[in-house]
């Protein structure tokens, strides 16, 4: 490299394969000057196509009537529009990736100066269909006065007279030239321009190869080797070539990590990354630009945007109050799903965030002027303007006005606004989009975009093969090389015919072009450092791999690849050295008497089932996040069938009412509860409650409740007096506020107290010290007065029934005095004393701040518990410790 640099003199232009090579040798160039102390002019070093590119600059400056070049993005969406508008483009599911073949298939026919194959050539249906797309490309080029790049280097050589030539022309990295460069530059050396091709290459003075168990034990291996070296060698580059980067990019990056700087994953740490992987992200992947893409698709869909996403709007610090109002907005993320709705419209978001439990109000202001915004925008128009539209539009909502940005972040941005600038290119194709259409392509540029902020010239350098030919290392290790990737299998392009490529020995066309091609590159990459190490993973799953026969002759290492089995990560040294210490404290500080909490007969519940449930969920507050799911579910069900019989009765009143109804004013009268129910529900999900889905479950649920009043005409005179009342208990020292669904009273004045169920039920579960279901038990005891009956209403399509307690038989119907289970010489006195008694030592025990991880039926009852993370009863228990609970009455 340092001879190559030498040669360049003022005048003279450096070519190079690839853009990496160029920056590597303009930063060695400047590194030298640096070091001789002295001012130097920047070496003309660029790439093969930005030279071409710079070329046509020069001819347009003299020609104002050339043809104008396209970008790459917008020959990419011509050949997209000529396979979507042609007779078997209408078949195909995705035109882009043919779009993408046709387009590398018009670059070698310009690159290899071969014709269109004539119509009455056998061809295939590919490349027929090819033929037929590239004449109508270039039809559209013509009548619209563009120069596709493929055709650059031809259009340059026919105006080889008008474009400055250097001194002299240098090239570096080129394992070989197309015909068509290869014209460009005799061309040059005709008008008096010599050209220098770099061809050297420097023999190794170490090349090993090393056999690894698998790629993982290979990346170890390497990551340890480059580990040491740098500690040798702070100032040596080190370089790692991968073939299939792509497919191992998170890997490397998460194995380098773990072994180079560990720290760095410790908050605050501050630790400087050691290594740089040449292979960008694609931009859409970044949360920045994905929260800009969210944000503006919210906008453009009449359908909303689905929960997670929102989610993540909500918690984005890249949004206008994303840090000073991010509780409020974690509390709106946490009802919206636990509302349930799959998608969100901006006005529902509105409407919650204006609720004072999770008011948003910044989010709230900021989104009604943004979707002010949305809604006078045009139906269609220029991507130009859509591009200023989208900016305004994300500045309007508060985006990337959020937190201060850092360096890798802002350059984020920096690289979504030249999306954005790419976009605005398109005006040149002379197509209206939607702003539909506008966003799915900035989606399709920032997805194919790789991206990677700058970040310092780092010592360990991870790069693809194409990308290290022509770089020099100070030690360098080749990954991955077995023979089922090195040499290449062949991968001719399916547009063009198969006698072409191989006659003009176009790339991927044939294995002996693949080999001649790998050889070569081999050879570079085996001269690009004084040490040089090569290997190979002998497994991949179940396959046993052997050496690139590439490779097969290099000498064997001394040591092989064992990846450091015995060394210890980073995670598990921290574990290692923790001294853990047992601290048994089942006991939380106790309330005060007389103290009011929430859950009502739940706390009850919970406390009975798993003290440390209850004080996590009514104390800590330990709720799991809802899932958004399509429909309603149980939970959501009920609820209605609670508002509508809630409201079915607030409009009977009474038995009495009731039995002047007829069939159809009974279903009349269900309908219109059903109606008032829906309607208070739907304005919390618009999106589920469509017109079709509201008949659906009215009927449903209309057809429920009139079968349900069949069953209540049947028994004797009843007024009903407090539907969802809600009443205020205390015991043991605990104030709590209940919600019972329904007390009716008799006509001998005695109450009736009902639960309302659209599930199964069990007066069973009301008994012991540890009732599973304690709801009915604690509203008789709060009543003051003995019940005449304690009962669910078990509210199911076609199996509606009471199933409870009765001081007599039939006092509901079919509802037995002494159900099953219970002793015959039960009294109410005896139940209401044995409840208070056991509901009072929960309350106590809870106020006292009982706090025991004690399962009352072991796994069994932390089965479909939601909180195992908190109380890590699993993790600290054996499982069989778990099963000597109480078990099922």
């Amino acid at each position: 490299m340092d001879r190559l640099l030498r040669q360049l003199t003022p005048g003279t232009t450096l070519l190079t394969a690839n853009q990496r090579q160029a920056a590597q040798l303009r930063a060695s160039h400047d590194r030298q000057q640096r070091v001789a102390n002295c001012v130097w002019e920047s070496p003309d070093i660029l790439p093969w196509e930005a030279w071409l590119q710079r070329l046509w600059g020069e001819v347009t400056l003299v020609d104002e009537a050339a043809p104008l070049l396209l970008t790459a993005l917008q020959e990419r969406l011509l050949w997209e529009r000529v396979i979507r508008e042609s007779p078997l483009g209408e078949r195909l599911l995705q035109p882009a990736p043919a779009a993408r073949r046709a387009q590398e298939a018009w670059q070698l026919l310009n690159s290899y100066q071969q014709h269109l194959p004539a119509s009455g050539d056998l061809m295939s249906d590919e490349v027929r269909a090819f033929v037929g797309w590239a004449q109508r490309f270039q039809h559209l080029c013509r009548e619209g006065g563009w120069l596709d790049r493929a055709g650059l280097a031809a259009a340059l050589l026919k105006r080889s007279h008008e474009w400055p030539l250097p001194t002299t022309l240098m090239l570096t990295g080129f394992d070989e030239l197309a015909p068509i460069q290869r014209r460009l530059l005799d061309a040059g050396a005709e008008r008096g321009c010599p050209v220098i091709e770099e061809t050297s290459a420097e023999t190794p003075i170490v090349a090993r190869r090393i056999a690894c168990r698998d790629t993982t034990d290979e990346l170890r291996h390497a990551a340890r080797w480059a580990r040491t070296l740098h500690s040798d060698e702070p100032q040596a580059r080190i370089g790692i070539v991968v073939p299939d980067l792509a497919a191992l990019r998170e890997p490397i990056a998460r194995t380098l990590q773990d072994c180079l700087t560990p720290a760095a994953v410790l908050p605050g740490s501050g630790e400087a990354s050691l290594f740089n992987i040449s292979l960008g992200r694609r931009l859409a992947e970044y949360s920045v630009v994905e929260d800009a893409l969210t944000l503006l698709e919210w906008g453009a869909t009449r359908e909303g945007l689905d929960t997670e996403r929102i989610g993540v709007l909500l918690r984005s610090p890249y949004l206008m109050g994303g840090d000073s109002e991010s509780g409020p907005r974690a509390r709106l993320d946490a009802r919206l799903r636990e509302i349930g709705e799959p998608r969100y419209r901006v006005t529902t978001l509105l409407f919650h965030a204006r609720d004072e439990r999770h008011a948003c109000p910044l989010l709230a202001a900021q989104l009604e002027a943004w979707w002010i915004h949305c809604r006078e925008l045009p139906a269609r128009q220029s991507p130009a303007a859509w591009s200023r539209d989208c900016a305004e539009l994300l500045r309007r909502g508060g985006w990337p006005q959020g937190r201060a940005l850092d360096s890798a972040e802002f350059q984020t941005v920096e690289a979504w606004r030249g999306v954005l600038g790419q976009l605005a290119t398109l005006d040149e194709l002379g197509t209206p989009l939607t702003l539909q259409q506008a966003l799915g392509r900035l989606r399709q540029i920032a997805a194919e975009t790789l991206f990677q902020p700058r970040s310092a010239d780092l010592p360990i350098q991870v790069l693809g093969l194409l990308e290290a030919a022509g770089l020099r290392f100070d030690h360098l290790w080749l990954l991955g090389l077995h023979d089922e990737v090195w040499p290449p299998t062949p991968r001719p392009n399916p547009f063009l015919p198969m006698s072409m490529q191989r006659r003009c020995a176009m790339p991927h066309s044939s294995a002996e072009r693949e080999l001649l091609f790998a050889r070569r590159l081999t050879q570079r990459l085996l001269a690009a450092a004084p040490a040089v190490t090569v290997s190979w993973p002998m497994q991949e799953a179940d396959r046993q791999l052997r050496p690139s026969p590439l490779i097969a002759s290099l000498p064997v290492a001394d040591t092989q690849g064992s990846g450091g089995d015995g060394e210890l990560s980073y995670a598990r040294l921290i574990q290692q050295s923790a001294s853990l210490e047992t601290l048994d404290d089942p006991r939380a500080p106790a309330l005060p008497a007389g103290e009011r909490v929430r859950g009502g007969a739940a706390l009850f519940r919970e406390q009975a089932a798993c003290p440390f449930r209850a004080f996590a969920r009514f104390r800590l507050g330990a709720e799991p996040l809802g899932a958004p799911h399509p429909g309603l579910d149980a939970a959501t069900r009920g609820s209605l069938l609670h508002a509508a019989l809630e409201a079915l009765w607030a409009r009977l009143g009474d038995s009495q009412t009731l039995a002047k109804l007829d069939e159809k004013q009974r279903h009349e009268q269900a309908g219109a509860a059903v109606d008032k129910a829906l309607a208070e529900e739907a304005r919390l999900r618009p999106a589920t409650f469509t017109e079709r889905f509201t008949a659906i479950e009215r009927a449903r649920l209309t057809d429920l409740l009139t079968s349900w009043l069949e069953l209540e005409a049947q028994r004797a005179p009843f007024a009903v007096i407090a539907p969802e009342e809600k009443r205020e208990i205390t015991l043991g020292g605990l104030q709590i506020q209940a919600r019972i669904d329904r007390i009716d009273r008799l006509g001998d004045g005695r109450h009736v107290i009902i639960d309302y169920k659209s599930g199964q039920t069990s007066v069973q579960r009301w008994f012991g010290a540890r009732p599973d279901e304690p709801q009915l038990p604690l509203y008789a005891v709060s009543d003051g007065a003995v019940p005449a009956a304690l009962a669910y209403a078990e509210v199911r399509a076609g199996q509606s029934r009471f199933r409870g307690l009765a001081s007599e038989d039939d006092l509901l119907p079919q509802l037995e005095m002494r159900p099953r289970g219970l002793s015959p010489e039960w009294t109410w006195g005896q139940l209401l004393a044995e409840w208070t008694a056991t509901l009072t030592t929960l309350a106590e025990a809870f106020r006292a701040g009982d706090a025991r991880v004690d399962p009352k039926r072991g796994l069994q009852t932390c089965r479909y518990c939601e909180l195992p993370g908190l109380c890590r009863i699993v993790t600290g228990v054996e499982a069989e410790a778990l099963d000597g609970g109480e078990t099922d009455e």
